[in-house]
């Protein structure tokens, strides 16, 4: 393969349509094509994706055909190390389930190359099925819960949005970086699997001295491919990594924080996923949690579980009702995943009632703006912070409660519940907690001390 500026990486597994329309739209970009070259990290598809390679890019794209499945750090990977054998200036990395704006790849290069201090640059990414709604632009690891944020997920796309974003990663869905970051700081780490990988490179960038920036005028469609709601996939790869990140990124101090915190959240998993008939989750969270504890990375199949068929809202009933009212609360990513859940459970109209400034960038003709609740016999759900924190009057009697993880509990019932869960916090804290706090704390000090090599 010739020497060209930029070597263009995508990893795929078994998306042959989504694949093709992803080649179909780098060589449809305005960037010339005697300035880049293109390979495919192929993770051992069985969907014809390789032949469809070899018949249809014939010259154009250099095919790497791995043994087996490496999920996307894998490939990844393998695709960077390829492209550092070139003389290649910049590397960009893409899913392979997106579609490019046709100037999107030069935007990215011609801004990269314009801004020395900066490592790497991401598009602005929408769902390709509502392309004016953003999937992310520039994210951010939250300090405080030790888990990601993506502050403009769900926000229409409009030029109210700032041109650039300052971050801490941008995803591998579609960023470009420089030949002398990958120097500095290496590949992706393999043993993600997938999930966390973008973030512990974009990590590293950072540490190096490097910035890390997103655009809003260099767009991609998204399709969200690696998300399955039949198994516990991403749950297990998301949570296991999430350990593994801040094992790697933490101090002493903060990663003892981490501890409390994440056992807290799996306290209160553990809880409410056996009240919801959903306990295959929080099993693969403990299972990802025991892998880490083990020093077993890379892909684990056997801890990937069937997740329960059952319905979150069904205690809703909302096929008996016209209509619901929900009422908000102050926290805006609440109340947009629990507006969220209600329009995907449901073909009703959906009243709002905010007694205060509502942000929640939902685009959607069942919703209906209001300042108070209105006078009718609709189903009436109040969202809270936390269901176990919730403190409602009797006037509230007969609406339903519902929080940002989709716990629900009719206010009739609120107090019992809280009940329970404090009598369930007493026996977990003495007895639970002290064994899983103390077993990551093991897996963070034998990782320092051994990197796991």
């Amino acid at each position: 393969m010739h020497n060209v500026e930029l070597t263009i990486v995508i990893c795929n597994f078994n998306k042959k349509a989504f694949l093709q329309g992803c080649l179909d739209s780098i060589f449809a970009s305005t960037l010339n094509s005697d300035f880049f070259s293109v390979i495919v990290v192929d993770n051992a598809s069985t969907d014809g994706s390789v032949d469809m390679i070899k018949t249809e890019y014939t010259n154009r794209v250099r095919l790497i055909s791995m043994p087996k499945n490496t999920g996307g750090a894998g490939g990844f990977s393998q695709g960077i190390e390829a492209a550092m054998q070139t003389q290649t200036d910049f590397i960009a990395l893409l899913d392979n389930d997106i579609l490019l704006d046709s100037s999107t790849l030069l935007t990215l290069l011609n801004y990269l190359k314009d801004k020395p201090d900066v490592g790497v640059v991401g598009a602005k990414i929408c769902v390709m099925d509502k392309p004016n709604t953003l999937q992310e632009l520039g994210s951010f690891i939250d300090w405080k819960s030790f888990n990601v944020s993506t502050p403009l997920k769900g926000y229409l796309d409009t030029e109210k949005l700032p041109e650039i974003v300052e971050c801490d990663y941008v995803p591998a869905c579609c960023f470009i970086t420089k030949r002398a970051v990958v120097e500095k700081v290496g590949s992706f780490d393999k043993r993600h699997f997938i999930y966390w990988d973008d973030m512990d490179w974009c990590t590293r960038v950072k540490a190096a001295g490097f910035a890390v920036h997103a655009m809003r005028d260099a767009r991609v469609l998204h399709k969200m491919g690696a998300v399955n709601t039949s198994n516990t996939f991403s749950n297990y790869y998301f949570e296991r990594n999430r350990i593994l990140y801040f094992i790697k990124h933490s101090s002493l101090e903060t990663f003892n924080r981490f501890c409390r915190k994440f056992v807290s959240q799996l306290q209160q998993q553990c809880f409410f996923a056996h009240r919801k008939g959903l306990s295959n989750n929080v099993i693969s969270t403990l299972l990802g949690m025991i892998d880490i504890v083990a020093g077993q990375l890379f892909e684990q199949t056997k801890h990937i579980l069937e997740k329960q068929d059952v319905e979150p809202l069904a205690a809703l009933k909302v096929e008996e009702h016209d209509s619901v009212c929900v009422i908000l609360c102050d926290d805006v990513l609440t109340n947009k995943r629990v507006i969220n859940a209600i329009l995907h459970s449901s073909t009703l109209l959906v009243y709002v009632v905010a007694h205060g400034p509502s942000d929640i960038q939902v685009d959607d003709e069942r919703l209906r703006f209001l300042d108070q609740k209105p006078q009718s016999t609709a189903l009436t759900v109040r969202i809270v912070p936390h269901i176990i924190e919730a403190k409602l009057s009797a006037s509230n009697k007969g609406e339903f409660a519902i929080d940002g993880f989709l716990n629900l509990c009719q206010v009739d019932s609120l107090a019992e519940l809280q009940r329970d869960y404090s009598n369930y916090q007493q026996f977990f804290g003495s007895i639970l907690r002290p064994v899983f706090e103390r077993q990551l704390l093991n897996a963070y000090e034998r990782y320092h001390a051994e990197r796991w090599a």
